[in-house]
């Protein structure tokens, strides 16, 4: 793949152009809210989870929730967002057989691969990376694709870069990045959907909503299904388009498109291991069959913005925009608050029904191009 001479200071002055923007509407939402924690993770075990959010980095012990930063322990960690950019943990990925942790960051001495046991940060390339967005492992965890506003890197276990890629075309903003689960391929987001090869190089590349009133709408997240055979993905929406999720098929043909009537962005998405459930984070916990059909739907006090199943797919954890940290049943029931947000009344648990869910049922549960699931 070949790609256009450009000198340094255009492409400097290209990649500032789109980069600066979701770097202060992020900016913007720091100041607003202080606690947003980005992502939430289970280890591949299930005994611990990692959260990652505004000057935070945190693994729980999953039995006696006990919480640990790995932060205090890394120098030089930018710790104010008075200076630009502000520190934030955009997302984080557990490797699927050790006690790594990769860790993508807005922040400078952040991203990199954690030794859990060790407390050791191992960076992620020789180049220095403050806006990082979004972390994968391959699937027998040899390498790590890492994307930043303005490329993809792909590295070894050991940290060492392997290959960097900038990104394709009408890409923008790399908002994240999903290895597909036979190794041969890598989806990235932004304004753009793009499908690499395991090295990284771009093969095709697709506008995932042309119809849109304002084109060129951003997507936030990304997750392959545990089969390989599609992946599924989430925007921002605007003010004039409502969000949607869109699963579209390994080769990049669009399979179906499901519009979240009055929603905000949804921020994150994860699959059961055996594949039958899609848990998605927005202003509601929702999860969705297989085949994008609504089972459940439950309200959330604030936005939801990580979200992932336990490796058992008997509950599933989520963070959110206020700093909450909230364990779910397999059916959208808060079963405990692990985290609640200063000054914040905490969510009724099992016996509340104000904030448990309800089945959808069959006669509402419809999704098409035009509507959205929806209660």
């Amino acid at each position: 793949m070949r790609y256009p001479i450009r000198s340094m200071f255009h492409a400097w002055v290209l990649v500032s152009l789109i980069a600066l923007p979701l770097m202060v509407m992020e900016e913007a939402r720091a100041k607003d809210h202080g606690n947003i924690l980005w992502t939430a993770r289970w280890q591949h075990d299930g005994s611990r989870f990692a959260v990652g959010g505004i000057h935070a980095l945190w693994v729980f012990d999953s039995h006696t929730l006990e919480k640990k930063s790995l932060l205090p322990k890394m120098p030089g960690v930018q710790s104010s967002h008075t200076n630009f950019p502000y520190m934030a943990v955009t997302q984080v990925a557990w490797h699927p057989n050790s006690d790594l942790l990769a860790v993508s960051s807005q922040g400078k001495n952040v991203n990199g691969i954690y030794d859990i046991a060790s407390g050791k940060r191992i960076p992620l390339t020789a180049l220095q990376v403050d806006f990082g967005r979004g972390v994968s492992w391959s699937p027998d965890g040899s390498l790590l694709a890492f994307t930043s506003d303005d490329r993809l890197r792909i590295s070894k276990a050991d940290g060492t870069l392997l290959h960097d890629i900038p990104r394709y075309e009408d890409a923008k903003g790399l908002t994240g990045v999903a290895w597909r689960p036979s190794g041969d391929r890598i989806v990235t987001v932004g304004a753009r959907i793009t499908l690499h090869d395991a090295q990284g190089e771009p093969i095709k590349q697709m506008m995932h909503r042309p119809e849109a009133r304002e084109r060129d709408q951003l997507l936030l997240c990304v997750a392959w299904h545990p089969s390989g055979e599609f992946f599924v993905v989430g925007d921002y929406g605007t003010e004039v388009d409502d969000p949607v999720l869109q699963f579209w098929s390994a080769d990049g043909e669009l399979l179906k498109s499901i519009t979240l009537k009055g929603d905000t962005q949804i921020r994150n998405l994860s699959w059961t291991g055996d594949g039958s459930r899609l848990a998605s984070a927005s202003s509601k916990l929702r999860l969705w069959t297989r085949d994008g059909e609504l089972e459940f739907e439950a309200e959330s006090p604030d936005l939801l913005w990580g979200v992932d199943w336990h490796p058992k797919d008997d509950k599933i954890l989520t963070s959110s925009i206020e700093g909450r940290v909230t364990l779910w049943s397999s059916t959208a029931q808060v079963v405990k608050e692990v985290v609640v947000p200063p000054r914040s009344q905490p969510l009724a648990e099992p016996d509340g029904a104000a904030n448990g869910s309800q089945p959808i049922r069959p006669e509402t549960n419809r999704t098409s191009s035009a509507a959205g699931s929806r209660r």
